[in-house]
């Protein structure tokens, strides 16, 4: 993934989170099938985007995983363990709160308004509002990294075609 990409699924994200905070404090009387159904909505919009963004970078850094249903747990445990090739790519902090948010995405798409727990749909919020500028943060050092490593490996690229071609011309 790269950083425009990156940056633009991020500004989706927090415009999400931003968006539901704001229709909090214009809504405090907002009633429990109202609140449930935007938090589940809300939610569901932050996880999906974030797992868009770890999902790319584990397909640079991973061998591809078999998508069952297990597929979405097994994406955040991985991201937060090291690998033979690399460290790992989240805090386990950070696997806390998305493994969190995973957990009640599946809630909010699945069950009707008045099914969510309010209390509930609040601390997932509060945690989605805290994971975001971690996720940021964590992800941003891996992308850097690996537009760091895409570049060297493009230049070595580049610095073996010079060579080659100079073979060539001396030989030639």
């Amino acid at each position: 993934m790269h950083r425009k990409e990156f940056e633009a699924e991020m500004a989706k994200l927090e415009k999400e989170l931003e968006a539901f905070g704001h229709w909090e404090a214009q809504n405090p009387a907002a009633g429990e099938w109202e609140y449930g159904k935007l938090a589940g909505s809300t939610v569901n919009s932050v996880y999906t985007g974030m797992e868009t963004i770890l999902e790319a970078v584990l397909k640079q850094t991973d061998p591809p995983m078999e998508q069952d249903s297990g597929y979405h747990a097994r994406l955040i445990k991985i991201a937060a363990i090291a690998t033979e090739t690399r460290d790992p790519l989240i805090s386990e902090a950070l696997r806390g709160l998305l493994d969190d948010l995973r957990g009640f995405r599946h809630v909010g798409r699945k069950r009707y308004g008045s099914e969510i727990d309010t209390q509930r749909a609040r601390l997932v919020l509060h945690n989605a509002a805290k994971a975001a500028p971690v996720f940021r943060k964590e992800m941003s050092v891996i992308i850097a990294a690996l537009e760091e490593a895409l570049t060297i490996e493009q230049a070595e690229q580049l610095e073996r075609r010079k060579a080659e071609n100079h073979t060539k011309k001396r030989s030639g």
